[in-house]
């Protein structure tokens, strides 16, 4: 099971934490995470990456610069 994703060129690492799960967002380039997505002891491994990915998408809408 592959634990990190590139996703739009933001790396999405995805721990196992208790019953739960834990995807720690990186920016392109950085070593270190910007954020952290946790999700409740119900939740799978698939529904983390997925809310993951739609704050990484929501954050490129709010920092995008208009030309």
């Amino acid at each position: 099971m592959d634990n990190e994703i590139e996703y739009h060129r933001y790396r999405l690492k995805v721990v196992r934490i208790g019953l739960g799960w834990t995807v720690y967002i990186y920016s392109p380039g950085s070593r270190f995470s910007f954020d952290a997505m946790k999700t409740s002891r119900d939740s799978d491994r698939d529904t983390a990456i997925a809310e993951a990915k739609a704050f990484v998408d929501t954050h490129m809408r709010q920092t995008e610069t208009p030309m």
